[in-house]
């Protein structure tokens, strides 16, 4: 019986590649930029999950999401529950926005931020949801591994997130106390 192939024949992009390009078309933030990478076997089919995000200078953000080095048309793991850390949602775009990562450069909360982010997922052996090949079934344990490596990326942006609302709700209490004052 032959081994399983290693995860390393796979291939990945690499940060090198997505740094150069996020640089390139939209513009890095200084420091803003993370990436991270993991090769996992589960029931002998390797995947290498790779994500990078990136604050950027451009006007707006981008969201990219990957199978075997294709791009997809959808969010392909848009039925997919991902949790670490602070954040459970359910596919990659949700995941990301609910680590405060905003990729469509929308207003959120008052702050206009620029971020690209870049999902990308590699494996022999997909179960694909739809005739498109756009949709993917994971099994939960490399779902879970995904959503590290999600978590990797977005957790200082999960951070500043969450310390802006605390200064929000904060500043709004300053100001009922002012106007409650203001009245007596």
């Amino acid at each position: 019986i032959a081994e399983p192939p290693s995860p390393k024949v796979l291939g990945s992009i690499g940060k090198d590649h997505f740094l150069a390009k996020f640089s390139e078309w939209h513009g890095v933030v200084p420091d803003r930029f993370y990436y991270r990478r993991s090769e996992y076997v589960f029931e002998g089919i390797p995947f290498v999950i790779e994500a990078a995000c990136s604050e950027v200078e451009s006007e707006c953000g981008e969201l990219f999401h990957l199978l075997n080095f294709s791009p997809t048309f959808d969010d392909p793991l848009s039925n997919t529950r991902l949790a670490a850390g602070d954040v459970s949602s359910y596919g990659f775009y949700n995941f990301m926005r609910s680590c405060y990562v905003n990729p469509l450069g929308k207003d959120w909360a008052g702050i206009k931020q620029n971020v690209v982010v870049a999902l990308h997922i590699v494996s022999p052996a997909f179960e694909f949801l739809d005739r498109g090949k756009t949709r993917v079934s994971l099994p939960a344990e490399v779902a879970d591994e995904v959503a590290n490596v999600l978590w990797a990326v977005g957790k200082s942006f999960y951070k500043e997130g969450k310390r802006r609302e605390r200064d929000a709700v904060r500043q709004q209490k300053i100001e009922e106390e002012r106007r409650r004052t203001k009245n007596d």
